[in-house]
């Protein structure tokens, strides 16, 4: 199974995983499409973000850029991410209990166990989709302008920062400036 972005959405996550050059080396801000979609994921359901496609795009243009995204995200730590949002959400108007039996009845068996065209599976899949679409648009705005490393490690520890203030893990007078950048570690 594949999931694949359409469009500006493509566009956004060719900006984070493609090399750029900052006018003296090469950088990523994420390693690759999976991560990129699990942490947009995590961002749109953590912020209450989600998107669709635009259905006035025609289907040529739609696809005109294409990112795949394979099964890899369904594997390992990006599961547990993809189980946390489909225990919490709330686009899908289920209850607690539909919620647990979609997710662990469709989504966590055996590959060669699921069912390929459930309609709880695609729901899931559908959710997944809505809130990494509106995490990744979200930052992408924050990111647009980056041009260097030193940027980009300032922008991610701003998001840590604004989670923090969020979630009351630390109160706005314990704000700290962003770390001094090293090269060494990025």
């Amino acid at each position: 199974m594949s999931f694949f972005l359409y469009g500006r959405f493509s566009a956004y996550a060719k900006f984070f995983v493609e090399n750029t050059y900052d006018g003296e080396e090469e950088f990523r801000i994420f390693s690759d499409y999976a991560t990129l979609y699990t942490f947009s994921s995590l961002y749109g359901y953590l912020n209450n973000t989600y998107a669709e496609y635009d259905p006035k795009m025609d289907d040529e243009t739609q696809h005109e850029l294409k990112t795949e995204i394979r099964d890899e995200y369904l594997t390992g730590k990006h599961e547990q991410a993809r189980r946390l949002i489909l225990l919490n959400e709330k686009i899908s108007g289920r209850n607690d209990s539909e919620k647990i039996e979609a997710t662990f009845r469709y989504d966590f068996k055996k590959e060669s166990e699921k069912p390929k065209d459930n309609p709880e599976r695609l729901k899931n899949d559908k959710i997944i989709e809505q809130y990494a679409l509106g995490g990744l648009e979200k930052i992408y705005g924050k990111f647009s302008n980056v041009k260097t490393k030193e940027e980009a490690v300032k922008r991610i520890y701003g998001i840590i920062e604004e989670f923090a203030l969020d979630c009351k893990i630390i109160e706005p007078k314990e704000n700290i400036p962003a770390p001094e950048f090293d090269e060494d570690y990025a």
